[in-house]
C-alpha cells in the first residue's frame, strides 16, 4: 500500500456541515479594517455596514463558507512566510495571479503594499464576484490590475491560452479544498502548468486543514470536500510532482482560525487554517 493510499484509507468518517452563515459583524478585523479605510477611504465608523450589507449580497449568488463567514476578511498573505520576498518579486516585475480571487482583498494588499498593478492578475469562476470587488473597496477606477473570469479545468481555460510557463507567484486561497482528493490533484496538475519553469516558482495560499484529513459534506454540494493534514497536503504534492515531473519543496504550516472561522466548523473536524508554500525547486 502507497503511502498516499495508507493515508486515505486512516481517515475518519466523513463529518457534515451545517450552513456556513453568521449574523453580521461588528468589527472587521485588521488588517482587512485599516485596508478599507486608507486603500479605499471608507470612514471608519462606516466599514462594519459597508461590510455587512456587501456580503448579504454577495452570499445570495452563492453560500461559499468564506462569504457566509466572513473569512475573506482574514487576510493570508501576511501570514505567509514569504510574503516579503512575493512581494520583492512582484516589484521587480515577476508575475502574481490570485487564483479564486473572489472579492481580491489579496490583490488590494498586494498592491496597496507598492506592487506594481500591471504585474498582478486576479481570476474567478464568477465575474459577478469580481465586480462585488469593485463595490467593497470602491477603486474601479484606481486599481489597474487585470481580472479574468475563467475555469481553470475548462479545455478553453484563458489562464491556460495566456499564462502557461508564464506566472512566478500563484496565490490559491480557500481554493484546493473545494473538491475530492482526485480532483484536488487535477487542479494542482493546472496550476503548475502556469508557472514559469524555473526554480523559486511558487503557488502560496491557505486553506482549512484537519488534525486527521477527511472528507467534508456541505449542504451546497452533491460531493464531499477532502480536507487535508499537513501530512496528506505534502502526500498530494508528492503526487503532483511524480505526475507531473517536477520537484517541489513545500512548506505548511498550522494556524488557530481568527474568531468568525472558527464560528461553524464541526468540532470532530478538528479544523485548523493551514497556510502553505509550495516552491519549484
Amino acid at each position: 500500500m502507497s503511502s498516499i493510499e495508507s493515508a486515505m484509507s486512516e481517515a475518519p468518517p466523513a463529518v457534515a456541515m451545517g450552513p456556513s452563515y453568521r449574523p453580521a459583524l461588528t468589527q472587521v478585523p485588521e488588517p482587512a479594517r485599516t485596508l478599507l479605510e486608507k486603500w479605499s477611504g471608507i470612514a471608519p465608523e462606516s466599514i462594519a455596514k459597508h461590510v455587512n450589507d456587501l456580503r448579504d449580497r454577495a452570499y445570495k449568488v452563492y453560500p461559499y463558507a468564506s462569504i457566509g463567514l466572513f473569512t475573506f476578511l482574514d487576510l493570508d498573505l501576511p501570514l505567509c512566510p514569504d510574503y516579503p520576498e512575493v512581494l520583492q518579486r512582484v516589484k521587480n516585475g515577476q508575475l502574481f495571479l490570485d487564483l479564486g480571487c473572489c472579492f481580491a482583498q489579496e490583490v488590494r494588499l498586494l498592491i496597496s503594499d507598492g506592487a506594481p498593478p500591471q504585474n498582478v492578475y486576479g481570476a474567478d469562476l464568477s465575474a459577478t464576484f469580481i465586480d462585488m470587488g469593485y463595490e467593497l473597496f470602491l477603486d474601479k477606477l484606481k486599481l489597474g490590475a487585470r481580472f479574468i473570469t475563467d475555469d481553470i479545468f475548462s479545455p478553453e481555460s484563458i489562464l491556460a491560452a495566456e499564462f502557461t510557463n508564464r506566472l512566478h507567484i500563484v496565490h490559491a486561497s480557500n481554493f484546493f479544498h473545494l473538491w475530492n482528493w482526485d480532483r484536488q490533484v487535477e487542479a494542482a496538475k493546472l496550476v503548475v502548468k502556469l508557472l514559469a519553469p524555473e526554480p523559486g516558482s511558487m503557488i502560496i495560499g491557505s486553506q482549512v486543514g484537519s488534525k486527521r484529513a477527511r472528507a467534508l459534506e456541505l449542504p451546497v454540494s452533491k460531493d464531499p470536500l477532502f480536507i487535508q493534514s499537513l501530512k496528506t497536503f505534502r502526500l498530494l504534492w508528492e503526487q503532483v510532482g511524480r505526475e507531473t515531473g517536477v520537484k517541489f519543496e513545500v512548506t505548511v504550516e498550522e494556524h488557530r482560525f481568527s474568531e468568525q472561522d472558527a464560528y461553524a466548523w464541526p468540532e470532530e473536524l478538528e479544523a485548523f487554517r493551514m497556510i502553505f508554500v509550495v516552491r519549484r525547486t
